[in-house]
């Protein structure tokens, strides 16, 4: 499971451009408006083409220079990047991961400028930004005579949490030149 933080779209419209591209190859079939024609794009692709049959073709959103790129991170990620930011987390009462992480309500949205604000106090060092990384983990969930699943947990990288708060203020900065909330989800 995932978060994304991205620029609102306005009034409900949804005027991004999507590329359809097909497995076999690697120019795209079809510039689309809309995500909803795209996938229906996609799956008629798919009625005629065996390689992307099953799944269709794939969907992938196109920018324009300047525009706001939505940043995508994994919920543990998104915890720690969301407290660095200030955002109060209920993490009392939040549902618990099977990794024994705790699952709070991801859900907002700010106006452009008080998220930038944020975001340069986060990366202005004023704030203990802990960005070593951490351990690759595997281990088993659930009874140790090899019937539990086996999780993976990949760690994460040095300069991670320092990079993608890079990324959320380049999508505030595109926000705001736009009169856009970053909203995340």
């Amino acid at each position: 499971m995932s978060v994304t933080f991205a620029a609102e779209l306005p009034d409900g419209t949804d005027n991004r451009t999507f590329l359809i591209v097909c497995d076999s190859t690697t120019a795209p079939l079809a510039h689309i408006v809309g995500y909803a024609e795209a996938e229906v794009e996609a799956q008629a692709h798919g009625l005629l083409c065996n390689r992307c049959a099953d799944y269709g073709a794939e969907i992938r959103e196109e920018f324009a220079e300047g525009d706001p790129v939505p940043v995508n991170v994994a919920n543990a990620n998104a915890v720690e990047l969301l407290q660095l930011l200030g955002f109060d987390l209920d993490l009392q009462d939040a549902a618990v991961s099977p990794l024994g992480d705790p699952l709070p309500e991801m859900v907002g949205a700010i106006a452009a400028r008080l998220f930038l604000d944020r975001v340069d106090v986060a990366l202005s060092g004023a704030l203990d930004v802990n960005d070593c990384g951490t351990t690759p983990l595997t281990y088993r969930l659930g009874d140790t005579d090899r019937t539990g699943a086996i999780v993976h947990d990949f760690g994460r990288r040095p300069g991670y949490l320092t990079d993608r708060l890079r990324q959320l203020r380049d999508l505030a900065l595109a926000c705001e030149a736009r009169g856009l909330r970053v909203v995340w989800d």
